[in-house]
């Protein structure tokens, strides 16, 4: 059994959902942030105080999680498989990161420098060094996480629901056309 006009919506619907998640990524959005104060107690750091704050950005730094997504449909005697893949960090922007863990250091650096950020000292207005503020960064993203995006979740969600009927829809024209041609 061939299945072309399934295989061929599901290959247009796949396409819409990465079109889809492409637009939210490229979108600047206004985001939630936090920013702590914080209080050495031992070798730890502690947050003393935070408050939330909110500023604008978008998603995608440097395109390549955009460039990233892809998807693979496959239709066999006995089933039918979409594949969707992106990047491995890309399940961290779209799920967020939960506290409790620093990200890899190597990877918050390679973001920094395509980001282009220079910190400074909050009290004196200075630049500080870029290990000094990766560090704080870290440390931020080990106490209050990273916000969650929902860039691929959300399209994603809202095409499932219409999926069920067009797809049954497309299988029994497939099957009309099996037993037509038998």
């Amino acid at each position: 059994m061939d299945l072309l006009n399934t295989k061929t919506y599901l290959n247009t619907w796949a396409t819409e959902l990465i079109r889809r998640a492409r637009i939210s990524l490229a979108t600047v959005k206004n985001k939630k942030g936090v920013r702590a104060t914080w209080k050495k107690s031992g070798k730890q750091w502690q947050p003393i105080g935070h408050k939330k704050v909110t500023y604008k950005s978008k998603s995608n730094a440097t395109g390549r999680l955009s460039k990233s997504l892809d998807k693979d449909i496959s239709v066999t005697q006995s089933d039918i498989t979409i594949s969707l893949s992106m990047e491995d960090y890309g399940i961290y922007v779209d799920q967020g990161r939960k506290p409790g863990k620093y990200a890899p250091p190597p990877k918050l650096k390679a973001w920094s420098g395509v980001k282009g950020i220079q910190f400074r000292d909050f009290k004196t207005g200075r630049f500080i060094k870029k290990s000094a503020g990766l560090f704080m960064v870290n440390r931020k993203i080990k106490h209050f996480g990273i916000e969650k995006t929902e860039f691929y979740t959300k399209p994603l969600n809202a095409m499932l629901e219409d999926l069920p009927e067009e797809i049954k829809a497309r299988i029994i024209k497939d099957l009309e056309f099996e037993f037509l041609e038998s």
